[in-house]
């Protein structure tokens, strides 16, 4: 879902030195339902970060995604003021310069909550169940009019997610089916990489469970980020944050980690359980390393219970390298929803809330 970099410091270089010979380089999970096989791998520990809010509160009660690209920000959530998607803001100041895609049905609307990648200049936006992808470039958005090209998916309605992939994101996308559970999936290929076209380039089909209705529930909910070469893939599912990594074009399995157990009780949906643990936040990849926002000491039932005044549920930041080794881990002082990182791999700019749910812009300078 997006291509982004944080910089980490000599001193954090140094760490990885430590993990050459970890376990987490498996090129697959182990096939087996044992709780057992969730293991978060001990982090460096990069310190904390202080997040520094560049907006006042965001009128949205979820964020899907945000973007960074020269001065500005570009933040993907649901105005229902403005019925847009897409809002625009200075990185520097915090001012917003213009809300686009508004909602709906049209050839340049978008109609469910979409899944989104960036490649370069180019913004891609996926309003799957309608199998459409719109994509512009982000400098058109400043200009006087914005043309979008809409063209439509040829792809199966149970696709959950969907990101650009390729060295100019125009050559092919990536889809993640749904699990294999549902009656009217059985057969789909979980993992494909299609043209433009429509036509199909690369399919995969790894497993990380014996149990399709585990598969089924935890996959229901994923992430995607491709890095900016387009020759790396990871896959993170939300509900028990199993990351997976894969090369790219051919989607060789490269990497698989089982992190937070997630505690569910399996069926139709997922049900939450005394507990149930949240997973991974959000997924940013970048040439060198992989970032995630990962809440895997939250108790989601417990929470339920009060509004204000509860801990931090998502304040952490792991970083990984693309064989797995963990590289590195920040704690910021607001909760993280979405994330992307600038080309000099030295901020972080994120959607953040706070303990009382609100959403903001911020950014995270880190120096080691």
């Amino acid at each position: 879902m997006a291509s982004r970099n944080l910089h980490l410091h000599s001193a954090c270089m140094r760490y990885l030195a430590f993990f050459v010979g970890a376990l987490y380089l498996f090129p697959a999970c182990a096939d087996t339902d044992s709780r057992s096989d969730y293991q978060m791998p001990d982090f460096p520990n990069m310190g904390h970060a202080k997040v520094h809010l560049i907006t006042g509160e965001l009128m949205a009660n979820m964020a899907n995604d945000i973007f960074e690209h020269g001065q500005y920000l570009y933040v993907i959530y649901y105005d229902r003021k403005d019925q847009t998607w897409c809002h625009v803001y200075d990185k520097r100041t915090g001012a917003a310069t213009g809300d686009y895609f508004h909602r709906g049905n049209g050839p340049g609307e978008i109609f469910t909550i979409p899944a989104c990648s960036a490649r370069g200049d180019s913004l891609f936006i996926y309003d799957l169940p309608v199998r459409k992808q719109i994509s512009c470039s982000f400098s058109s958005m400043h200009e006087e009019f914005l043309s979008p090209t809409v063209s439509i998916l040829d792809i199966k309605p149970y696709a959950r997610n969907a990101c650009a992939c390729g060295p100019t994101g125009e050559e092919s996308i990536i889809l993640n089916q749904i699990g294999y559970a549902h009656p009217d999936t059985m057969g789909y290929h979980r993992l494909m990489v299609k043209d433009i076209y429509g036509d199909t380039l690369q399919t995969q089909d790894f497993e990380p469970f014996s149990d399709p209705v585990e598969m089924f529930n935890l996959y229901t909910e994923c992430l995607m980020s491709v890095n900016e070469r387009g020759n790396r893939l990871a896959v993170g599912s939300v509900w028990g944050a199993i990351l997976e990594i894969y090369d790219l074009p051919a989607l060789r399995p490269k990497a698989c980690l089982k992190l937070v157990d997630p505690a569910l009780v399996y069926g139709a949906t997922p049900s939450l359980t005394a507990d149930t643990k949240a997973g991974l936040r959000d997924l940013f990849a970048t040439d060198d390393y992989l970032y995630a926002a990962i809440g895997a000491d939250v108790n989601l039932l417990s929470n339920k219970e009060k509004v204000s005044g509860k801990e931090l549920e998502n304040n952490d930041i792991y970083v990984f390298d693309w064989d797995g080794k963990p590289v590195g881990h920040l704690e910021t002082d607001y909760n993280i929803e979405k994330m992307c990182v600038t080309a000099f791999r030295d901020t972080i700019y994120a959607v953040v809330s706070d303990r009382e749910k609100r959403l903001y812009l911020g950014y995270i300078t880190h120096k080691q």
